[in-house]
């Protein structure tokens, strides 16, 4: 409808209440409170932490290894299963709520997350870096089995992880 036609009509009883040449004529409410449409909610993106290493892990890749060493890194490397490619990584661990936390009865809390700008993929497999805080780094007990356990708390995303880890 032209500006024109909109003021000449002189539409005081619409929905949108005048001749206003800017306002509305007509809207489609496709998500809002009338709408009728299901809203689809996407499917769940989900990686499997299989293994935690220390960065100093002689299991670990040794170029990963080398890389820890080189940049004086402490902390963990998640093997993670489940990503499609480097792409995909990358945007999984953006989306994603990648607090993880150690456990022991009787020892504080270590909180820690997956570092999104800190991973390796080979082989169909991901490595991702987790680094501890110096107050993290204080507080770890050597020989004490933590368990691990994911946060999770963005929708659409799940880290998948049932481990323990100890420092020898």
């Amino acid at each position: 409808m032209s500006l024109d036609r909109r003021q000449k009509l002189d539409l005081y009883d619409d929905v949108f209440g005048g001749p206003n040449p800017y306002s509305t004529l007509t809207l489609r409410d496709q998500f809002g409170a009338h709408c009728t449409l299901t809203n689809p909610q996407p499917a769940e993106q989900s990686v499997t932490i299989e293994r935690l290493h220390w960065t100093d892990d002689s299991d670990l890749p040794r170029d990963i290894l080398e890389n820890c060493v080189e940049r004086g890194r402490f902390g963990l490397i998640a093997r993670v299963r489940g990503a499609e490619d480097g792409g995909w990584l990358k945007d999984f661990l953006a989306g994603a709520d990648g607090r993880i936390f150690l456990d022991a009865d009787g020892h504080a809390r270590i909180s820690t997350a997956l570092d999104s700008g800190c991973w390796w993929f080979k082989n169909d497999v991901a490595y991702v870096y987790l680094p501890f805080g110096q107050a993290d780094r204080s507080a770890l007990a050597k020989g004490v089995e933590y368990r691990a356990s994911a946060r999770n708390e963005n929708a659409g995303y799940r880290l998948e992880l049932e481990l323990s880890v100890s420092r020898p």
